[in-house]
Protein backbone atom coordinates (compact mmCIF):
# COMPACT_ATOMS: atom_id res chain seq x y z
CA UNK A 1 0.00 0.00 0.00
CA UNK A 2 1.13 3.56 -0.70
CA UNK A 3 2.32 4.64 2.75
CA UNK A 4 0.60 8.01 2.72
CA UNK A 5 -2.79 6.23 2.62
CA UNK A 6 -2.47 4.95 6.21
CA UNK A 7 -1.45 8.31 7.68
CA UNK A 8 -4.45 10.15 9.17
CA UNK A 9 -4.85 13.76 8.09
CA UNK A 10 -4.27 15.15 11.59
CA UNK A 11 -0.84 13.49 11.56
CA UNK A 12 -0.01 14.62 8.02
CA UNK A 13 -0.71 18.17 9.12
CA UNK A 14 2.44 17.96 11.29
CA UNK A 15 4.72 17.11 8.34
CA UNK A 16 6.63 19.23 5.87
CA UNK A 17 5.84 19.19 2.15
CA UNK A 18 9.11 17.32 1.58
CA UNK A 19 8.14 14.60 4.08
CA UNK A 20 4.70 14.22 2.52
CA UNK A 21 6.19 13.91 -0.99
CA UNK A 22 8.57 11.21 0.26
CA UNK A 23 5.65 9.36 1.81
CA UNK A 24 3.81 9.40 -1.54
CA UNK A 25 6.76 7.59 -3.10
CA UNK A 26 6.93 4.92 -0.38
CA UNK A 27 5.08 1.58 -0.40
CA UNK A 28 4.66 -0.59 2.70
CA UNK A 29 3.50 -4.19 3.08
CA UNK A 30 2.30 -3.87 6.67
CA UNK A 31 2.76 -2.16 10.03
CA UNK A 32 4.93 -3.25 12.96
CA UNK A 33 5.40 -2.06 16.53
CA UNK A 34 7.91 -4.75 17.48
CA UNK A 35 11.11 -5.43 15.55
CA UNK A 36 10.91 -9.10 16.55
CA UNK A 37 7.78 -9.55 14.42
CA UNK A 38 8.71 -7.02 11.73
CA UNK A 39 8.80 -8.38 8.18
CA UNK A 40 10.60 -6.92 5.17
CA UNK A 41 8.61 -4.02 3.76
CA UNK A 42 6.78 -3.25 7.02
CA UNK A 43 6.52 0.33 8.23
CA UNK A 44 7.93 0.53 11.77
CA UNK A 45 6.25 2.64 14.47
CA UNK A 46 8.59 3.18 17.40
CA UNK A 47 6.63 3.69 20.62
CA UNK A 48 8.44 5.03 23.67
CA UNK A 49 8.27 2.90 26.82
CA UNK A 50 8.94 3.69 30.46
CA UNK A 51 12.64 2.85 30.13
CA UNK A 52 13.46 3.15 26.42
CA UNK A 53 12.53 5.11 23.31
CA UNK A 54 11.27 3.47 20.14
CA UNK A 55 14.13 5.03 18.19
CA UNK A 56 16.59 2.68 19.91
CA UNK A 57 15.20 -0.10 17.71
CA UNK A 58 15.51 1.80 14.42
CA UNK A 59 18.77 0.20 13.37
CA UNK A 60 17.38 -3.30 13.86
CA UNK A 61 14.16 -2.33 12.05
CA UNK A 62 15.94 -1.07 8.95
CA UNK A 63 18.46 -3.90 8.87
CA UNK A 64 15.42 -6.21 8.73
CA UNK A 65 14.05 -4.26 5.76
CA UNK A 66 11.62 -1.74 7.23
CA UNK A 67 10.21 0.58 4.57
CA UNK A 68 10.14 3.59 6.89
CA UNK A 69 9.57 4.63 10.47
CA UNK A 70 7.55 6.93 12.67
CA UNK A 71 9.21 7.86 15.96
CA UNK A 72 8.72 10.42 18.70
CA UNK A 73 10.53 13.75 18.73
CA UNK A 74 12.06 12.61 22.01
CA UNK A 75 13.31 9.47 20.30
CA UNK A 76 14.76 11.40 17.39
CA UNK A 77 16.58 13.75 19.76
CA UNK A 78 18.17 10.66 21.34
CA UNK A 79 19.73 9.56 18.01
CA UNK A 80 20.20 12.94 16.32
CA UNK A 81 23.99 12.72 16.54
CA UNK A 82 24.26 9.09 15.40
CA UNK A 83 24.96 9.53 11.68
CA UNK A 84 25.54 5.79 11.22
CA UNK A 85 21.90 5.11 12.10
CA UNK A 86 20.49 8.11 10.23
CA UNK A 87 22.16 6.95 7.00
CA UNK A 88 20.26 3.67 7.22
CA UNK A 89 16.88 5.35 7.11
CA UNK A 90 15.09 5.44 3.75
CA UNK A 91 12.44 7.48 5.56
CA UNK A 92 11.94 8.61 9.13
CA UNK A 93 9.33 10.98 10.47
CA UNK A 94 8.95 12.24 14.03
CA UNK A 95 5.93 13.40 16.00
CA UNK A 96 5.33 14.19 19.65
CA UNK A 97 3.39 10.99 20.47
CA UNK A 98 3.30 8.18 17.87
CA UNK A 99 1.06 6.01 20.09
CA UNK A 100 -1.74 8.56 19.66
CA UNK A 101 -1.94 7.69 15.95
CA UNK A 102 -1.29 3.94 15.89
CA UNK A 103 -4.95 2.92 16.12
CA UNK A 104 -6.00 5.18 13.27
CA UNK A 105 -3.02 4.12 11.14
CA UNK A 106 -3.84 0.46 11.74
CA UNK A 107 -7.51 1.01 10.88
CA UNK A 108 -6.54 2.67 7.59
CA UNK A 109 -4.10 -0.12 6.67
CA UNK A 110 -6.23 -3.05 7.87
CA UNK A 111 -9.56 -1.49 6.97
CA UNK A 112 -11.88 -4.52 7.14
CA UNK A 113 -13.66 -5.54 10.36
CA UNK A 114 -16.85 -7.32 11.49
CA UNK A 115 -19.79 -4.93 11.16
CA UNK A 116 -21.16 -5.47 14.68
CA UNK A 117 -18.39 -4.40 17.05
CA UNK A 118 -18.97 -4.34 20.82
CA UNK A 119 -16.60 -3.31 23.62
CA UNK A 120 -16.82 -3.62 27.39
CA UNK A 121 -14.76 -1.97 30.11
CA UNK A 122 -14.86 -2.05 33.91
CA UNK A 123 -12.76 -3.56 36.69
CA UNK A 124 -14.45 -6.97 36.86
CA UNK A 125 -16.66 -8.98 34.53
CA UNK A 126 -15.23 -8.01 31.13
CA UNK A 127 -14.34 -11.56 30.11
CA UNK A 128 -17.72 -12.98 31.12
CA UNK A 129 -19.62 -10.18 29.35
CA UNK A 130 -17.76 -10.61 26.06
CA UNK A 131 -18.08 -14.40 26.30
CA UNK A 132 -21.83 -14.11 26.90
CA UNK A 133 -22.39 -11.48 24.21
CA UNK A 134 -20.85 -13.57 21.48
CA UNK A 135 -22.90 -16.60 22.56
CA UNK A 136 -26.14 -14.57 22.48
CA UNK A 137 -25.22 -13.26 19.02
CA UNK A 138 -24.70 -16.78 17.72
CA UNK A 139 -28.00 -17.90 19.29
CA UNK A 140 -29.65 -15.13 17.24
CA UNK A 141 -28.07 -16.49 14.06
CA UNK A 142 -25.11 -14.10 13.78
CA UNK A 143 -21.60 -15.54 13.38
CA UNK A 144 -19.64 -14.16 16.30
CA UNK A 145 -16.33 -13.94 18.14
CA UNK A 146 -14.96 -12.55 21.38
CA UNK A 147 -11.45 -11.37 22.15
CA UNK A 148 -9.83 -10.74 25.50
CA UNK A 149 -8.05 -12.26 28.47
CA UNK A 150 -8.83 -15.88 27.55
CA UNK A 151 -7.84 -15.41 23.90
CA UNK A 152 -9.93 -15.40 20.73
CA UNK A 153 -13.09 -17.49 20.51
CA UNK A 154 -15.26 -17.98 17.43
CA UNK A 155 -18.74 -19.41 16.90
CA UNK A 156 -19.71 -20.08 13.30
CA UNK A 157 -21.31 -22.62 10.97
CA UNK A 158 -22.55 -25.54 13.09
CA UNK A 159 -21.46 -23.97 16.34
CA UNK A 160 -17.82 -24.98 16.00
CA UNK A 161 -15.96 -23.41 18.89
CA UNK A 162 -12.41 -22.46 18.06
CA UNK A 163 -9.96 -21.16 20.64
CA UNK A 164 -6.97 -19.39 19.16
CA UNK A 165 -3.73 -18.64 20.99
CA UNK A 166 -4.01 -17.57 24.61
CA UNK A 167 -3.85 -13.80 24.94
CA UNK A 168 -1.10 -12.26 27.06
CA UNK A 169 -3.00 -8.97 27.20
CA UNK A 170 -6.65 -8.22 27.87
CA UNK A 171 -6.56 -5.83 24.92
CA UNK A 172 -3.96 -6.47 22.16
CA UNK A 173 -1.85 -3.70 20.64
CA UNK A 174 -3.59 -1.70 17.90
CA UNK A 175 -1.85 -3.39 14.96
CA UNK A 176 -2.46 -6.93 16.23
CA UNK A 177 -6.07 -5.99 16.98
CA UNK A 178 -6.80 -4.56 13.52
CA UNK A 179 -5.03 -7.46 11.79
CA UNK A 180 -7.21 -9.86 13.78
CA UNK A 181 -10.39 -7.98 12.91
CA UNK A 182 -9.55 -8.07 9.22
CA UNK A 183 -8.91 -11.84 9.39
CA UNK A 184 -12.26 -12.33 11.14
CA UNK A 185 -14.03 -10.24 8.49
CA UNK A 186 -12.45 -12.25 5.67
CA UNK A 187 -13.54 -15.40 7.48
CA UNK A 188 -17.14 -14.18 7.41
CA UNK A 189 -17.51 -13.26 11.09
CA UNK A 190 -20.19 -10.60 11.51
CA UNK A 191 -19.79 -9.59 15.16
CA UNK A 192 -17.05 -9.27 17.77
CA UNK A 193 -17.19 -8.55 21.51
CA UNK A 194 -13.93 -7.07 22.77
CA UNK A 195 -12.52 -6.43 26.25
CA UNK A 196 -11.38 -2.80 26.56
CA UNK A 197 -8.81 -2.59 29.35
CA UNK A 198 -7.81 0.68 30.97
CA UNK A 199 -4.28 0.17 29.61
CA UNK A 200 -5.60 -0.38 26.09
CA UNK A 201 -7.80 2.70 26.26
CA UNK A 202 -5.08 4.91 27.73
CA UNK A 203 -2.62 3.73 25.07
CA UNK A 204 -5.08 4.46 22.22
CA UNK A 205 -5.24 0.83 21.07
CA UNK A 206 -8.95 1.07 20.17
CA UNK A 207 -8.78 4.26 18.12
CA UNK A 208 -10.11 3.90 14.60
CA UNK A 209 -12.69 1.23 15.50
CA UNK A 210 -16.38 1.83 14.88
CA UNK A 211 -18.19 0.27 17.84
CA UNK A 212 -21.95 -0.15 17.67
CA UNK A 213 -22.20 -0.56 21.45
CA UNK A 214 -19.97 -0.18 24.50
CA UNK A 215 -20.57 -1.24 28.11
CA UNK A 216 -19.34 -0.40 31.61
CA UNK A 217 -19.59 -3.18 34.20
CA UNK A 218 -18.32 -1.86 37.55
CA UNK A 219 -15.43 0.00 39.15
CA UNK A 220 -13.10 -0.81 42.05
CA UNK A 221 -9.37 -0.66 42.82
CA UNK A 222 -6.87 -2.21 40.42
CA UNK A 223 -3.88 -1.26 38.24
CA UNK A 224 -2.70 1.62 40.43
CA UNK A 225 0.86 0.55 39.59
CA UNK A 226 0.10 1.97 36.13
CA UNK A 227 -2.51 4.71 36.69
CA UNK A 228 -1.23 5.88 40.12
CA UNK A 229 -4.62 7.20 41.29
CA UNK A 230 -8.22 5.98 41.25
CA UNK A 231 -9.27 9.14 39.41
CA UNK A 232 -6.77 8.50 36.61
CA UNK A 233 -7.86 4.85 36.45
CA UNK A 234 -11.53 5.86 36.13
CA UNK A 235 -10.74 8.50 33.51
CA UNK A 236 -8.98 5.86 31.42
CA UNK A 237 -12.05 3.62 31.59
CA UNK A 238 -14.29 6.53 30.58
CA UNK A 239 -12.30 7.07 27.36
CA UNK A 240 -14.39 4.31 25.81
CA UNK A 241 -17.39 6.64 26.02
CA UNK A 242 -15.80 10.10 25.93
CA UNK A 243 -13.63 9.43 22.85
CA UNK A 244 -14.11 6.00 21.26
CA UNK A 245 -17.86 5.34 21.06
CA UNK A 246 -19.30 7.56 18.35
CA UNK A 247 -22.56 9.50 18.20
CA UNK A 248 -25.65 7.23 18.18
CA UNK A 249 -23.64 4.31 19.57
CA UNK A 250 -25.25 2.41 22.46
CA UNK A 251 -23.83 3.05 25.93
CA UNK A 252 -24.76 0.03 28.06
CA UNK A 253 -24.44 1.09 31.70
CA UNK A 254 -24.81 -0.66 35.06
CA UNK A 255 -27.52 1.30 36.88
CA UNK A 256 -26.54 -0.23 40.24
CA UNK A 257 -23.08 1.34 40.57
CA UNK A 258 -22.37 4.76 42.05
CA UNK A 259 -20.55 5.90 38.89
CA UNK A 260 -23.77 5.69 36.83
CA UNK A 261 -24.36 9.47 37.10
CA UNK A 262 -20.96 10.44 35.68
CA UNK A 263 -21.17 7.83 32.92
CA UNK A 264 -24.66 8.96 31.95
CA UNK A 265 -23.54 12.60 31.66
CA UNK A 266 -20.62 11.62 29.43
CA UNK A 267 -22.89 9.61 27.15
CA UNK A 268 -25.55 12.32 27.03
CA UNK A 269 -22.93 14.86 25.92
CA UNK A 270 -21.78 12.45 23.22
CA UNK A 271 -25.37 11.78 22.03
CA UNK A 272 -25.19 8.06 22.78
CA UNK A 273 -28.25 5.84 23.02
CA UNK A 274 -28.20 4.97 26.75
CA UNK A 275 -29.30 1.48 27.84
CA UNK A 276 -29.23 0.77 31.59
CA UNK A 277 -29.44 -2.61 33.29
CA UNK A 278 -29.68 -3.97 36.83
CA UNK A 279 -32.05 -3.70 39.78
CA UNK A 280 -32.38 0.02 38.98
CA UNK A 281 -32.20 -0.40 35.20
CA UNK A 282 -34.56 1.55 32.97
CA UNK A 283 -34.26 -0.80 30.00
CA UNK A 284 -33.77 -4.25 31.49
CA UNK A 285 -34.62 -4.42 35.17
CA UNK A 286 -33.80 -7.28 37.51
CA UNK A 287 -37.01 -7.94 39.43
CA UNK A 288 -35.93 -11.00 41.41
CA UNK A 289 -33.15 -13.53 41.63
CA UNK A 290 -32.49 -16.68 43.62
CA UNK A 291 -28.99 -18.18 43.58
CA UNK A 292 -28.60 -21.97 43.61
CA UNK A 293 -25.52 -24.17 43.81
CA UNK A 294 -25.26 -24.59 40.04
CA UNK A 295 -27.64 -22.01 38.56
CA UNK A 296 -29.42 -18.68 39.03
CA UNK A 297 -33.19 -18.16 38.93
CA UNK A 298 -34.05 -14.63 37.82
CA UNK A 299 -37.02 -12.56 36.71
CA UNK A 300 -36.44 -9.56 34.45
CA UNK A 301 -38.43 -6.86 32.72
CA UNK A 302 -37.04 -6.01 29.28
CA UNK A 303 -38.97 -3.11 27.80
CA UNK A 304 -42.24 -4.47 29.15
CA UNK A 305 -41.49 -8.15 28.54
CA UNK A 306 -41.46 -9.85 31.95
CA UNK A 307 -39.78 -13.25 31.94
CA UNK A 308 -38.49 -15.75 34.50
CA UNK A 309 -35.27 -17.48 33.49
CA UNK A 310 -32.81 -20.05 34.80
CA UNK A 311 -29.22 -19.12 34.03
CA UNK A 312 -26.76 -22.06 34.07
CA UNK A 313 -24.21 -19.88 35.86
CA UNK A 314 -22.71 -19.64 39.35
CA UNK A 315 -22.34 -16.30 41.16
CA UNK A 316 -24.92 -13.57 41.60
CA UNK A 317 -22.56 -11.10 39.86
CA UNK A 318 -23.06 -13.15 36.70
CA UNK A 319 -26.64 -11.85 36.59
CA UNK A 320 -25.35 -8.35 35.92
CA UNK A 321 -22.80 -9.70 33.44
CA UNK A 322 -25.50 -11.56 31.51
CA UNK A 323 -27.79 -8.50 31.42
CA UNK A 324 -24.87 -6.34 30.32
CA UNK A 325 -24.14 -8.77 27.47
CA UNK A 326 -27.82 -8.70 26.51
CA UNK A 327 -27.71 -4.91 26.25
CA UNK A 328 -24.56 -5.01 24.12
CA UNK A 329 -26.13 -7.42 21.65
CA UNK A 330 -29.37 -5.43 21.39
CA UNK A 331 -27.30 -2.31 20.77
CA UNK A 332 -25.03 -3.91 18.18
CA UNK A 333 -28.12 -5.14 16.30
CA UNK A 334 -29.95 -1.84 16.89
CA UNK A 335 -33.02 -3.65 18.23
CA UNK A 336 -36.10 -1.62 19.20
CA UNK A 337 -38.87 -2.37 21.75
CA UNK A 338 -41.10 -3.28 18.81
CA UNK A 339 -38.83 -6.17 17.77
CA UNK A 340 -40.53 -8.53 20.21
CA UNK A 341 -39.52 -11.78 18.48
CA UNK A 342 -35.83 -10.86 18.66
CA UNK A 343 -36.21 -9.72 22.28
CA UNK A 344 -37.89 -12.99 23.27
CA UNK A 345 -35.18 -15.05 21.58
CA UNK A 346 -32.40 -12.94 23.12
CA UNK A 347 -33.87 -13.57 26.58
CA UNK A 348 -34.13 -17.27 25.79
CA UNK A 349 -30.43 -17.28 24.89
CA UNK A 350 -29.55 -16.41 28.50
CA UNK A 351 -30.65 -19.90 29.56
CA UNK A 352 -27.94 -21.47 27.39
CA UNK A 353 -24.94 -19.38 28.41
CA UNK A 354 -21.64 -21.01 29.29
CA UNK A 355 -19.17 -19.28 31.60
CA UNK A 356 -15.64 -18.68 30.29
CA UNK A 357 -12.89 -21.01 31.52
CA UNK A 358 -11.51 -20.26 34.96
CA UNK A 359 -14.49 -18.20 36.14
CA UNK A 360 -15.78 -19.88 39.30
CA UNK A 361 -15.22 -23.17 37.53
CA UNK A 362 -15.73 -26.32 39.58
CA UNK A 363 -12.64 -28.49 39.24
CA UNK A 364 -13.61 -31.52 41.29
CA UNK A 365 -14.16 -32.99 44.75
CA UNK A 366 -12.05 -34.77 47.32
CA UNK A 367 -12.97 -38.15 48.80
CA UNK A 368 -14.56 -36.21 51.67
CA UNK A 369 -16.89 -34.34 49.28
CA UNK A 370 -14.98 -31.08 49.64
CA UNK A 371 -15.48 -29.04 46.46
CA UNK A 372 -12.71 -27.14 44.66
CA UNK A 373 -13.29 -24.10 42.44
CA UNK A 374 -10.93 -22.07 40.26
CA UNK A 375 -11.51 -18.36 39.66
CA UNK A 376 -9.61 -15.51 38.04
CA UNK A 377 -10.53 -13.09 40.85
CA UNK A 378 -7.55 -10.82 41.47
CA UNK A 379 -8.99 -7.67 43.07
CA UNK A 380 -10.33 -7.04 46.60
CA UNK A 381 -13.83 -6.48 45.21
CA UNK A 382 -13.73 -9.72 43.24
CA UNK A 383 -12.65 -11.66 46.34
CA UNK A 384 -15.62 -10.32 48.25
CA UNK A 385 -18.05 -11.19 45.45
CA UNK A 386 -16.80 -14.73 44.89
CA UNK A 387 -16.48 -15.65 48.57
CA UNK A 388 -19.96 -14.27 49.29
CA UNK A 389 -21.25 -16.39 46.41
CA UNK A 390 -19.73 -19.59 47.79
CA UNK A 391 -20.62 -19.01 51.46
CA UNK A 392 -24.34 -20.00 51.33
CA UNK A 393 -23.43 -23.31 49.70
CA UNK A 394 -20.62 -24.20 52.10
CA UNK A 395 -21.73 -26.63 54.80
CA UNK A 396 -18.19 -27.03 56.14
CA UNK A 397 -15.38 -24.47 56.09
CA UNK A 398 -14.65 -22.02 53.28
CA UNK A 399 -10.99 -21.92 52.21
CA UNK A 400 -9.19 -19.55 49.86
CA UNK A 401 -5.73 -20.05 48.37
CA UNK A 402 -4.18 -17.06 46.63
CA UNK A 403 -1.15 -14.85 46.01
CA UNK A 404 -0.57 -11.45 44.43
CA UNK A 405 1.19 -10.69 41.16
CA UNK A 406 4.62 -9.14 41.15
CA UNK A 407 5.22 -5.80 39.40
CA UNK A 408 1.52 -5.03 39.72
CA UNK A 409 -0.58 -2.81 42.01
CA UNK A 410 1.07 -3.37 45.41
CA UNK A 411 -1.48 -1.21 47.22
CA UNK A 412 -4.18 -3.85 46.83
CA UNK A 413 -2.16 -6.67 48.44
CA UNK A 414 -3.20 -6.00 52.07
CA UNK A 415 -6.75 -5.24 50.87
CA UNK A 416 -6.95 -8.67 49.27
CA UNK A 417 -5.61 -10.24 52.45
CA UNK A 418 -8.25 -8.41 54.46
CA UNK A 419 -11.07 -9.53 52.15
CA UNK A 420 -9.89 -13.13 52.37
CA UNK A 421 -9.66 -12.89 56.17
CA UNK A 422 -13.14 -11.34 56.37
CA UNK A 423 -15.03 -13.76 54.16
CA UNK A 424 -13.14 -17.09 54.35
CA UNK A 425 -12.59 -19.43 57.29
CA UNK A 426 -9.08 -20.52 56.28
CA UNK A 427 -6.50 -18.69 54.17
CA UNK A 428 -3.49 -20.13 52.35
CA UNK A 429 -1.14 -17.47 51.02
CA UNK A 430 1.20 -18.56 48.25
CA UNK A 431 2.73 -17.26 44.99
CA UNK A 432 1.02 -15.95 41.85
CA UNK A 433 3.28 -14.69 39.05
CA UNK A 434 5.91 -13.01 41.28
CA UNK A 435 7.85 -11.94 38.19
CA UNK A 436 11.06 -10.15 39.24
CA UNK A 437 9.84 -9.27 42.75
CA UNK A 438 10.86 -11.22 45.83
CA UNK A 439 7.96 -13.68 46.42
CA UNK A 440 8.52 -13.62 50.19
CA UNK A 441 8.17 -9.83 50.18
CA UNK A 442 4.87 -10.05 48.28
CA UNK A 443 3.52 -12.60 50.75
CA UNK A 444 4.54 -10.44 53.70
CA UNK A 445 2.83 -7.38 52.16
CA UNK A 446 -0.42 -9.34 51.89
CA UNK A 447 -0.24 -9.89 55.64
CA UNK A 448 0.19 -6.21 56.52
CA UNK A 449 -3.58 -5.95 57.00
CA UNK A 450 -3.02 -7.65 60.36
CA UNK A 451 -2.42 -5.45 63.45
CA UNK A 452 1.25 -4.50 63.86
CA UNK A 453 1.37 -5.94 67.38
CA UNK A 454 0.42 -9.40 66.10
CA UNK A 455 3.31 -11.63 67.23
CA UNK A 456 2.19 -14.71 65.32
CA UNK A 457 -0.13 -15.56 62.46
CA UNK A 458 -3.74 -16.33 63.37
CA UNK A 459 -4.47 -20.06 63.49
CA UNK A 460 -6.48 -19.88 60.26
CA UNK A 461 -3.75 -18.34 58.06
CA UNK A 462 -1.04 -20.45 56.43
CA UNK A 463 1.86 -19.31 54.24
CA UNK A 464 3.29 -21.83 51.74
CA UNK A 465 5.65 -20.46 49.10
CA UNK A 466 5.39 -22.98 46.25
CA UNK A 467 1.91 -22.85 44.65
CA UNK A 468 1.74 -26.56 43.77
CA UNK A 469 2.88 -27.54 47.28
CA UNK A 470 0.35 -25.10 48.71
CA UNK A 471 -2.49 -26.66 46.70
CA UNK A 472 -1.44 -30.18 47.71
CA UNK A 473 -1.20 -29.24 51.40
CA UNK A 474 -4.62 -27.60 51.30
CA UNK A 475 -6.27 -30.55 49.57
CA UNK A 476 -4.86 -32.82 52.28
CA UNK A 477 -6.42 -30.65 55.00
CA UNK A 478 -9.92 -30.23 53.57
CA UNK A 479 -12.65 -31.79 55.68
CA UNK A 480 -16.09 -33.09 54.75
CA UNK A 481 -18.21 -30.53 52.85
CA UNK A 482 -15.47 -27.88 52.86
CA UNK A 483 -15.11 -25.58 49.84
CA UNK A 484 -11.77 -24.41 48.43
CA UNK A 485 -11.38 -21.41 46.13
CA UNK A 486 -8.14 -21.25 44.13
CA UNK A 487 -8.08 -17.55 43.30
CA UNK A 488 -6.09 -15.37 40.95
CA UNK A 489 -4.96 -17.49 38.01
CA UNK A 490 -8.21 -18.83 36.58
CA UNK A 491 -7.61 -19.91 32.99
CA UNK A 492 -3.89 -19.01 33.01
CA UNK A 493 -1.46 -21.70 31.85
CA UNK A 494 1.80 -20.34 33.25
CA UNK A 495 3.53 -19.14 36.40
CA UNK A 496 5.83 -16.16 35.74
CA UNK A 497 9.00 -16.23 37.85
CA UNK A 498 11.70 -13.75 36.91
CA UNK A 499 11.68 -13.48 33.12
CA UNK A 500 10.56 -17.08 32.63
CA UNK A 501 7.06 -18.51 32.29
CA UNK A 502 6.74 -22.05 33.61
CA UNK A 503 3.78 -24.28 32.68
CA UNK A 504 1.18 -24.09 35.43
CA UNK A 505 -2.60 -24.28 35.45
CA UNK A 506 -4.58 -24.40 38.70
CA UNK A 507 -7.21 -26.73 37.26
CA UNK A 508 -4.76 -29.22 35.75
CA UNK A 509 -2.51 -29.23 38.83
CA UNK A 510 -5.50 -29.79 41.11
CA UNK A 511 -6.84 -32.68 39.02
CA UNK A 512 -3.39 -34.28 39.03
CA UNK A 513 -3.08 -33.91 42.80
CA UNK A 514 -6.60 -35.23 43.43
CA UNK A 515 -5.75 -38.34 41.43
CA UNK A 516 -2.46 -38.70 43.31
CA UNK A 517 -4.17 -38.36 46.71
CA UNK A 518 -6.73 -41.03 45.81
CA UNK A 519 -4.02 -43.71 45.62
Amino acid sequence: MQSIKFFPQNLLDEFTIEEINRLKELDSSGLALDTRSLEKGNFFIGIDGHKTTGSLFLEEAFLKGASGALISQKGFDAIRSQERILKLLPLWISTQNPSFYVGEMASLFYSKAPSRLMAVTGTNGKTSVTFFAHQIMFFLGVSSACLGTTGLWVLENQGAKVGFEESKLTCPDAITLHKTLEKLYLRGIESLALEASSHGLHQNRLKGLNFKAAAFTNFSQDHLDYHQTMDAYFEAKCLLFSEILKKDGWAVLNADIEEIGILTKISERRCHRIFTYGAKGDDVRLLAYEPKLDCLHITVNLWGIVKSLTLPLVGDYQVHNALCALGLVLGALDVTPEDTLILQKALEALEFLQAPPGRLEKVGETKTRARIYVDYAHTPDAYERVLKTLRPFTKGHLWILFGCGGERDAQKRPLMGKMAYTYADFIVITDDNPRSENPAQIRSEILTFLPENKQALPDNIFVIEDREKAIKWTLQHLKEDDVLLLAGKGHETGQIIGNMTYPFNDKNVTLMLLKELEK
